[in-house]
């Protein structure tokens, strides 16, 4: 199923947000994801298992690092009717 999300990394402890957030989205972008970047979210859309998957790697790979909490919104993509 292909879905739309919305993720917000929020780095804790640091007066440096955007390293973090950066990186997180530079990780799923490795992943070949394109990501959109919005001023306080990033949209990203693809197939639900493979973004899944690389969600949980690019915050595991982030949150070794950082304190972080990581919010999100899924949607199914709206599939046209023609």
């Amino acid at each position: 199923m292909k879905v739309q999300m919305e993720v917000s990394l929020y780095p804790l402890e640091t007066t440096e947000l955007l390293p973090p957030i950066k990186a997180f989205n530079d990780a799923l972008r490795k992943e070949g994801f394109e990501v959109e970047v919005g001023p306080l979210s990033s949209y990203i859309t693809g197939e639900s298992e493979m973004l899944f998957s690389a969600l949980g790697r690019a915050f595991e790979h982030i949150a070794q690092q950082h304190r972080c909490v990581l919010v999100t919104k899924i949607a199914p993509t709206i599939q046209s009717q023609t």
